[in-house]
């Protein structure tokens, strides 16, 4: 039987620190089949920078042993380079959900 895939979604908007603190708690757990989607809502450019370099470190998907990691914006691009909306936070997450392709999902504010 194959292990179930567990989708993160992680919310952000300009929170450097808080946006590292969360993805290295995520990436610290100890199961294997990840995906994290940071629903980003126009972050500056301090809180693109560390997304960036999350994205380079999370470049296997979840079949196997690493983290896939997406970057969205409110109008649903998968991206870490574009920010073309102002704080939509239930927009972030409207658009993450149609990502998901975990068996479960959870969320983290």
């Amino acid at each position: 039987m194959t292990e179930p895939l567990v989708t993160v979604i992680v919310s952000s908007y300009n929170r450097p620190r808080l946006i590292r603190d969360a993805l290295d708690s995520v990436l610290a757990q100890t199961w294997p089949l990840l995906q994290i989607i940071v629903a980003d809502d126009h972050s500056d450019a301090s809180t693109q920078r560390v997304l960036d370099g999350y994205c380079d470190r999370c470049l296997h998907g979840p079949d196997g042993d690493h983290a896939s990691l997406t970057v969205i914006t409110p109008d649903g691009v998968p991206t870490s380079h574009e920010r073309q909306f102002g704080p939509r936070t239930s927009a972030c997450i409207n658009a993450a959900m149609l990502y998901v392709r975990g068996d479960f999902i959870c969320y983290l504010p």
